[in-house]
């Protein structure tokens, strides 16, 4: 009996959800662990197979560090963000459009899905332009400076024509987080900012990030401090007080856009916990954090 109560819980959320546009964002530092993108890949197979159409845009940092220090090559970062000199975008290249690409592609399909492996640069999907020296302020110490961030890409325009296609014909796109300039330069894009604007242009019902803790939290290092909701004004209050710090904080920035830009809801979700995805999804607790443009309930 408690079986088809669970059942019972679920149908509500597959009804009302079938036919309509998913973004799940995977993080690389969910997907060091080969037995959690086996679970994920298994989650995400059921929305999959009730009707949801999916797009998947993945990073794979952790890996690309990895690498790095393998040649030697320390990889830097200020305010969460990944510097890319010329070594480390053909690190990149190698680990997001290859290494992590291909695995994660082939998880989905084990998993009973038509999971098709692209980049933002396949058919101009994520153009860009390559980010000029900017002001940062480095929250360890206070102070701004100027930073060349590099062959790191800003997005001018995402075209789906290809990522539609591809769904249209039930295809599940897992897209790399690489971009293209209109000369053909390939360049380093955030992976949450590729999966917000992908999601904004899709007009998805959800994006979803899945990371490798519990939500946005209230205290870094405190786990139990875990927010499941937030609507817009909450998110911004976060920023302003300074309790979100580290690779949070533009995660956050990228949530508040998504919902701005017509996303109806956000999701920060703990991908290492089994069936995280679906406990998000198909229950009204939930099990990580909810943010929409108002407060009106938190469910679904």
């Amino acid at each position: 009996m408690e079986r088809v109560a669970f059942l019972l819980e679920f149908l509500p959320y597959i009804q009302r959800f079938r036919n309509h546009t998913f973004v799940i964002k995977i993080g690389g530092a969910v997907l060091q662990d080969g037995k959690v993108l086996h679970g994920l890949a298994g989650d995400i197979s059921v929305l999959y197979n009730i009707g949801i159409r999916l797009i998947v845009v993945h990073g794979g940092g952790p890996q690309a560090d990895v690498l790095l220090g393998r040649l030697n090559h320390e990889p830097e970062k200020i305010a969460g963000r990944r510097i890319t000199d010329s070594e480390t975008l053909e690190v990149t290249k190698m680990v997001y459009g290859g290494k992590m690409n291909m695995e994660i592609t082939a998880a989905l399909q084990r998993a009973n899905t038509r999971a098709v492996g692209i980049s933002g640069v396949s058919g101009g999907t994520v153009l860009a332009v390559k980010r000029e020296p900017t002001l940062v302020k480095d929250p360890d110490t206070g102070m701004e400076k100027k930073v060349d961030f590099g062959y790191v890409g800003d997005i001018t325009r995402v075209d789906l024509e290809l990522v539609n296609t591809l769904v249209s014909h039930d295809y599940i796109p897992v897209i790399a987080c690489m971009g293209v300039d209109g000369d053909g330069n390939i360049l380093n894009i955030n992976a949450d900012t590729i999966a917000q604007e992908i999601a904004t242009s899709a007009k998805a019902e959800k994006l979803i990030y899945v990371t490798d803790v519990q939500g946005v939290l209230e205290d870094k290092d405190e786990p139990s401090t875990v927010i499941s909701y937030l609507d817009l004004a909450g998110a911004r209050e976060l920023l302003e007080d300074g309790r979100v710090s580290g690779g949070m904080r533009p995660k956050l920035l990228n949530c508040i856009s998504a919902v701005e830009g017509g996303v109806e809801r956000v999701h920060v979700i703990d991908g290492t916990a089994e069936h995280g995805l679906l406990m998000e999804i198909f229950t009204n607790q939930g099990c990580g954090t909810l943010m929409e443009k108002y407060r009106n309930g938190g469910d679904v």
